[in-house]
């Protein structure tokens, strides 16, 4: 196969991280339910004999914040249909983004500990229809995959991956399990699945920041960039005012007077203001929540720099007051 992989960080634990730090600035970006993980592993082979590695996802830090109300009243939805399986299943799976990992406790603890035996069994009968229904769309993510892997070429690759993007093929399960499979990759010293994982994460990713408002799009790209350098750039290209115009041949045409920028600095706070908002409602493992919350503030950091070099005083102050309670608020839960 013709793969021509993009560069990718060393694998290492604090890499993994960003991985899955990653996934959670998807999510947000794209509006997509961060879902729980599988309730055991699931493991598959690819139809052509190619490996798929298996995915295998072990369960976070416990969270001890008790279930919301909202939750309460979507496990009492599901209970009242527990009777009915092929009601319940339907139940599940319209309200499945809405299930989150204090609600899969809850679910465990009930049908295992509730004191009548009704209780238990209806509790039980939802526990089953929850966890096949995340079965099975970590099966349906796992034959995506499979499907892009026989695409050969990289332009057959791309245009796959644009149409599986356009229809909505993309969501966490299956960033969830392309991510399971560069640590598995790694895990077995497989250069060339590693390579071809890291390349389908890459592509994958810049085709979903099309989807998306384009202050979230540039946060998202600005994440997953490990080159300081590089996030400066894009920085300096979206936020600054536009003095110049790259053209065609080569050459440069100044602009005067200056266009704005391609993103108002405040529109960017708002992206980050309200991400640092979504992961710390998230149900998610801590030390990831903690590191991606790290990374926006560091771009938020960056992005200081470049509107104070760019833009009025006025414009920086009103950038620093929108995120200084954001920030503030982390450090003393820190």
């Amino acid at each position: 196969q013709d793969f021509n992989p993009r560069a990718h960080t060393a694998h290492t634990p604090s890499a993994m991280i960003r991985r899955a730090a990653s996934l959670l600035v998807l999510c947000h970006v794209l509006h997509v339910a961060y879902c729980f993980l599988p309730l055991s592993p699931l493991r598959a082979a690819a139809s052509t004999g190619r490996r798929v590695p298996a995915i295998s996802m072990s369960a976070p830090p416990v969270n001890t914040m008790a279930v919301s109300p909202a939750g309460e009243a979507l496990l009492q939805r599901f209970k009242d249909s527990a009777s009915k399986e092929a009601e319940l299943k339907e139940a599940v799976k319209a309200e499945f983004g809405m299930i989150g990992q204090n609600e899969m406790r809850a679910l465990e603890t009930r049908a295992s500990s509730s004191p009548l035996e009704e209780d238990r069994e209806a509790w039980v009968a939802v526990l089953t229809a929850v966890g096949a229904c995340m079965e099975e769309r970590m099966e349906n993510a796992r034959r995506k995959i499979e499907d892009l892997l026989e695409a050969g070429e990289v332009r057959d690759l791309d245009k796959e991956i644009v149409s599986l993007v356009k229809n909505g093929g993309v969501d966490a399960p299956l960033i969830m399990v392309l991510n399971k499979n560069i640590e598995a990759a790694q895990e077995d010293e497989d250069p060339t699945m590693l390579r071809v994982f890291v390349h389908l994460s890459s592509r994958i990713q810049e085709e979903m920041e099309k989807q998306a408002r384009p202050e979230e799009a540039v946060l998202h790209k600005l994440m997953r960039m490990d080159d300081a350098a590089i996030r400066g750039r894009i920085l300096e290209e979206f936020l600054a005012p536009q003095t110049k115009i790259a053209l065609p041949n080569g050459n440069v045409l100044p602009v005067d007077p200056p266009k704005p920028p391609k993103l108002e600095p405040m529109a960017f706070a708002g992206a980050v203001r309200d991400l640092v908002t979504k992961l710390r409602g998230m149900d998610a493992n801590g030390d990831v929540i903690v590191a991606t919350i790290e990374d926006a503030r560091q771009v938020a950091k960056e992005a200081r720099m470049v509107i104070a070099q760019n833009h009025e005083e006025s414009v920086l102050i009103e950038f620093q007051d929108s995120l200084m309670d954001t920030f503030i608020e982390q450090q003393n839960k820190e």
